[in-house]
């Protein structure tokens, strides 16, 4: 296991005929279209680190706060006074945690005897 970063941005730029309906803040609609289940994040047991601005209108702050309800080893930060390219708005400080996050003890996995990340 190793950890897992979603990005708003990153999640954006491969936007499929799925996600476009949860790209415009209408996750219940896109689950129950798709036959998707917030049950299948519970699974994700690796850290996650999951950013969003507070102002996101192409990915709507709520759709991270729905993410983070729904996955067992989340970190959530929202970017204040920002929109979607918060990473770009606060880049020292979106740099900065997500080298905290990668660094984390609990980022660090045993696998055969050799440590990875």
């Amino acid at each position: 296991m190793s950890s897992v970063i979603v990005s708003s941005t990153a999640t954006a730029s491969n936007t499929t005929a799925s996600t476009q309906y949860v790209t415009v803040g209408d996750n219940r609609y896109a689950y129950r279209q798709f036959g998707k289940t917030y049950a299948d994040l519970k699974k994700i047991t690796q850290p996650v680190l999951v950013t969003n601005g507070n102002n996101d209108i192409m990915i709507p702050t709520v759709n991270s706060l729905t993410l983070t309800a729904h996955l067992p080893n989340v970190q959530l930060i929202i970017y204040p006074d920002s929109g979607h390219g918060s990473l770009f708005q606060h880049a020292s400080a979106y740099t900065s945690h997500v080298s905290e996050f990668l660094n984390r003890r609990d980022a660090l996995v045993v696998q055969n005897g050799m440590k990875c990340r």
